[in-house]
């Protein structure tokens, strides 16, 4: 199952930057002081080697997922071996095989994170000091696996400490308090665990790392992120300690064996780490639990044993309520990541392009580096406390910057703060994949242009490259344009005209059939799509930002599944219907919300018609098509530039309105928009409507409208 679902978990951001540390590692770089990471060295050194032998490859998480796979048998091994200490056979095989299926535990475990070895670490220190014997070169060896969990996460602290708490109210419950062979277990635990950090600190010492290691480590972790104060968790959290202690300590007092205690033991740890990470912790996530899961689990599963045991009448009952749990967790599984789903093909394409169109050595700016091949101008990654503490104005949002610094042709936005992500629409095109590339589409006529990010550009007519002269000097197709403005000349205004980043498709060459912003074809010069040219000069009068990568995700995945076009464009109305609704800009009515989104479909490459243009007859457009080139240069040449009118637009729109964005709005445009359509127009798409939503889809329909009517008294 493991094998067959690799590609079937949905991609964490983790991933990719987990890659990049142990690449960057790979090719001789530092961490901390080359590249960001704020977990220990040990995972990342660990995979490097196989990061350098696979090399650059579009589908390397698929092969690093592969890899960590015998974390996850460790940590059911692990998990199995505890179990037959303390539980009988059966009951300790069913538990085992409901916390391997968890759906939390089967998915995240499934992906490339230091969390897979985190758990797996803790889990098999756990079974070595639950082993037969328990002698101290258990506890050694014990200690040796929190020491290498702990040079992996820091979260490993918080899970010792709670079971350092849960130990010790279980060993003062202990009718009988043996303190030398205590001693002696915890001297060689504590021994055990300051191997391995003590190890990586000599050798982070050895390259004057340690500094850099204690900001990315700890000082990035407790600075302030501006945000609201949490102090009320972590009270919460002491009144909730202190209840669970009063529970444990009368529970506990009533036990007899040392399995009993054990047992005992695992439940108050797993209740103690839980409370701490749900209510006191301040960025709780789902992967922060893995090391839990399966001993609570274990914990739960024993007790319902014990209870049909004691029952007489329900004999077999529990291979029942086993083989249903079983069943039930494999639906949920099926349901939430299908086998036969390829989830890492978004991050196949983005990561193709990316070799594609750059160089070893090239800068890529990402939010948590999903390039992974290929260094980041900016060193912290966009994770949420980055993004709080931009928000904030904690950390200096140097971005735009740093890439005019580094000279970065290619940007993948995702995650980025509004700002950068206006500064990348401004002066990026976007390309395949969601991947956008340094270039501007050149205003008409002879106007000047500016170009932000310095560097190596090829002039384009959106099919080939195109020989213009520039401030100037004598024609070329490729530029090394610096920082600043630049003049342009006149050209025939039928021909419009883009300005790549280099590298691409050759002069010449067949023009490219999707919209590439970037192609590469032995290391020539990339040149802009025709319709990403025309795009940026027919479709200027609304928003230019870009539509985000979820939104992008969606409509591919709609299209994939073979909906229509206005399905595919719904989800960029939708996107920004939810941008009115939260505050980043207005608009003056709710058909100019949906225009927006209807546009930014467009520009990503839906089919969908433009009738503002298609409801133009023919002889209407015979006139215009004659017009002479004269005119059409002259009437462009008075125009604003591109980037004049994104910015009026964006400033107009923010001063506009949020309620038009309202149910009530919507709902008022939805029948205004059907008032100009007939009868048998709506007839045909209800009845469209009903065949292609399935009986599951009619029948849910049908008793909402039950419930409307019922609220509203109708």
């Amino acid at each position: 199952m493991r094998v067959l679902w690799l590609g079937a978990y949905p991609l964490d951001s983790d991933e990719p930057q987990h890659a990049h540390v142990a690449w960057s590692i790979a090719q001789g770089h530092v961490p901390y002081r080359d590249v960001f990471d704020n977990h220990g060295p040990l995972f990342a050194l660990l995979y490097a080697p196989l990061m350098h032998a696979l090399g650059e490859r579009a589908d390397i998480l698929w092969w690093l997922r592969l890899a960590v796979v015998p974390w996850y048998g460790l940590a059911v091994f692990a998990t199995w071996r505890v179990a037959r200490s303390l539980y009988r056979p059966a009951v300790a095989d069913a538990a085992v095989l409901l916390g391997a299926l968890m759906q939390v535990f089967f998915l995240k475990t499934g992906q490339f994170r230091t969390d897979d070895a985190w758990a797996a670490l803790w889990l098999g220190s756990l079974a070595l000091a639950l082993s037969r014997g328990r002698s101290a070169g258990h506890w050694l060896l014990a200690g040796l696996g929190v020491g290498a969990a702990l040079s992996i996460s820091q979260k490993t602290l918080p899970l010792l400490a709670t079971a350092l708490l849960a130990g010790g109210c279980v060993w003062m419950a202990s009718p009988r308090r043996r303190v030398r062979p205590i001693v002696r277990r915890a001297v060689a635990f504590l021994a055990g665990c300051l191997v391995i950090p003590t190890g990586l600190g000599l050798w982070l010492a050895s390259m004057h790392d340690l500094l850099p290691a204690w900001r990315d480590l700890v000082a990035y972790g407790l600075a302030p992120t501006g945000g609201a104060s949490h102090a009320w968790r972590q009270a919460a959290y002491l009144g909730l300690l202190a209840l669970v202690m009063a529970v444990a300590a009368y529970r506990l007092l009533r036990l007899a064996t040392n399995e009993a205690r054990w047992r005992a033991f695992l439940a108050l740890h797993g209740a103690l780490y839980a409370l701490l990470i749900w209510v006191a912790w301040p960025l709780s996530t789902p992967q922060d639990f893995l090391p839990v899961i399966p001993t609570i689990m274990l914990v739960l599963t024993g007790a319902i044993a014990s209870r049909l045991d004691a029952d007489a009448s329900s004999k077999g009952a529990g291979v029942l309520v086993a083989t249903a749990l079983v069943a039930l967790e494999l639906g949920v599984l099926v349901q939430r990541a299908p086998p036969w789903r390829d989830a890492l093909a978004g991050e196949r394409a983005e990561l193709a392009t990316v070799l594609r169109d750059t160089d070893p050595g090239d800068t890529v700016m990402d939010a948590k580096s999903g390039a992974i091949f290929r260094p980041r101008p900016y060193y912290p990654v966009m994770e949420s406390l980055a993004l709080r503490r931009l928000r904030y104005g904690r950390m200096a949002d140097t971005i735009p910057g740093a890439l005019v610094a580094h000279r970065t042709m290619v940007v993948i936005p995702d995650r980025l703060p509004p700002a950068d992500r206006l500064f990348v629409a401004r002066n990026y095109l976007l390309g395949p994949a969601g991947v956008y590339v340094a270039g501007k589409t050149l205003p008409a006529g002879s106007q000047p242009f500016a170009i932000a990010v310095p560097g190596q550009y090829t002039l384009s007519d959106g099919a080939r490259p195109l020989a213009m002269g520039i401030d100037g000097n004598r024609p070329a197709d490729q530029w090394n344009l610096a920082a600043g403005h630049h003049a342009s000349p006149a050209r025939p205004a039928a021909r419009s005209c883009s300005a790549g980043a280099r590298r691409g498709t050759a002069a010449g060459g067949p023009p490219p059939t999707e919209p590439a912003c970037v192609r590469k074809a032995h290391g020539r010069l990339p040149i802009a799509s025709r319709a990403m040219a025309q795009a940026a000069l027919t479709d200027r009068r609304e928003d230019m930002t870009m539509p985000e990568k979820k939104t992008l995700e969606r409509a591919r995945k709609d299209k994939r599944e073979g909906k229509a076009p206005s399905t595919q464009a719904g989800e960029f109305v939708k996107e920004e219907i939810e941008h009115v609704r939260e505050g980043k800009h207005g608009a003056r009515s709710a058909k100019q919300a949906i225009a927006i989104g209807l546009s930014k479909a467009r520009r990503a490459g839906v089919d969908i018609p433009d009738k503002s243009k298609s409801g133009k007859s023919a002889a209407r457009k015979k006139p215009a098509a004659k017009k002479s080139a004269t005119r059409k240069a002259a009437a462009k040449k008075s125009s604003e530039s591109a980037a004049t009118r994104r910015r009026a637009t964006t400033k107009a729109l923010k001063k506009e309105g949020t309620g038009t964005a309202s149910k009530q709005a919507l709902s008022r445009q939805a029948h205004k928009a059907a008032s100009h359509r007939t009868a048998a127009d709506r007839s045909a798409a209800a009845k469209k409507a009903a065949r292609t939503k399935g009986a599951a889809g009619r029948s849910a329909a049908a008793k909402k409208a039950a419930r409307t009517r019922a609220r509203r008294g109708h």
